[in-house]
């Protein structure tokens, strides 16, 4: 997992306190790598996420972060949504309904993904699947005469573009 320091502020803060469970060392290494994602992958302060773009961190990012079966990875869910908390509550232009929709909508895609290596639903696809091509003709080689009937070889007439 890389590192990036999450916020003192946040170690000291009651949402971080509250947890149960999670050492100060374990908090520390999952905010500050979420935090981290968000600056560097992102290019946005955590607090400035919206819901898409939590779920672009949480359930694309971030699983990366982990070896599959990562038992550190049953910690993420409380501590982020602790730091989520911490956010709303200490910046108060962040989209509070979206970090949480985002967070909410998209742990279980996270978890799932540590869990079996693979994404539950691999969604960055564009419109319907192509279907294979497959030839009808023999395919021109190179030293055969061109298919547009010039009686140059392929490779001196149409080939040479290709």
């Amino acid at each position: 997992m890389s590192d990036s320091p999450a916020p003192s502020s946040f170690l000291d803060s009651p949402q971080a306190a509250a947890l149960t469970g999670v050492t100060p060392f374990e908090i520390r290494h999952i905010a500050g790598t979420f935090a981290g994602l968000c600056r560097r992958r992102v290019g946005k302060e955590p607090h400035a996420l919206s819901g898409s773009d939590m779920h672009g961190v949480l359930g694309h990012l971030l699983p990366e972060e982990f070896k599959r079966l990562d038992p550190r990875a049953n910690k993420v869910p409380a501590v982020l949504l602790a730091y989520i908390e911490f956010l709303i509550a200490t910046h108060p232009d962040a989209d509070a309904d979206g970090l949480r929709d985002g967070y909410h909508g998209t742990i279980g895609e996270f978890l799932e993904t540590v869990a079996t290596g693979v994404n539950p639903h691999a969604h960055h696809h564009h419109g319907d699947k192509q279907e294979t091509v497959v030839r009808q003709d023999p395919k021109a080689g190179r030293n055969d005469p061109c298919p547009c009937g010039s009686g140059k070889k392929f490779k001196k007439c149409h080939g040479r573009s290709a």
